[in-house]
This record gives C-alpha cells, structure tokens and sequence, in this order.
C-alpha cells in the first residue's frame, strides 16, 4: 500500500503536468477542479470538455502508476447541457442527480432539503 504522503505527491505532480484548457469562472476565479485527498471534482463548461480532461487525468495518473476507482466516478450536469455519454477508459460513467462531496450534498436544484434534513 503507497504511504499517504507519496500518493499526495503523487497526484500533486500529475495536477501540475496536466494543462487544462478549460475553466469556468465561479465569483471571479477560474476553476478547472476542486480536489482535497483523493477527491478529485472536474468543472467544465460541456460535457466534451468534461471528457477531454478525464482522458487526460486517466493517461498522466496512469503513468505514475494511479488508477481512478471508476466504481466511486460519477458525473452531474446542469440542465442547459444535453444529455450525453461520459467515457473513461470504455466505460461509462454514470449520472447523477446529486452526490456528496466531502459529506455535503451537491445538486443542481440549488436544494438543501437533503442537508436540512
């Protein structure tokens, strides 16, 4: 098993090679992704964006020998973007109307019932 410190640094490395092309400004910061640990969230403004960037994370993780757990992958989408498939690996990812991310729930109905509750 990789000591925690070594998949940090791991992973850190692998961000930084990666070049993002794209980005979305969220109150005036330009965000590709959210991370903390070993949770990684993509932002993007397609879903033809969303799959380039998983491409990408997939080959440079893969390199340094990391794998994504593509059970625990899941992805959202707002309601201007048409459905469509999101693929890593031959595998499709499936959608979700919310998850949790760092035990609070994220949707796009812009609720908090699921946290009130």
């Amino acid at each position: 098993m990789i000591s925690p410190k070594l998949f940090t640094a791991c992973l850190e490395m692998v961000m930084k090679k990666i070049n993002w092309r794209s980005s979305v400004n969220i109150n005036g910061e330009q965000l590709s992704h959210l991370r903390f640990a070993d949770d990684i969230v993509l932002i993007a403004e397609s879903t033809n964006q969303v799959q380039s960037m998983l491409r990408r994370l997939d080959k440079k993780s893969s390199q340094v020998g990391l794998k994504m757990n593509r059970c625990k992958m899941k992805y959202m989408r707002s309601d201007v973007l048409r459905k469509a498939r999101i693929m890593v690996a031959g595998e499709e990812i499936e959608e979700v109307e919310q998850y949790f991310y760092l035990g609070q729930e994220v949707n796009m109905r812009q609720g908090l019932n699921g946290e009130l509750s």
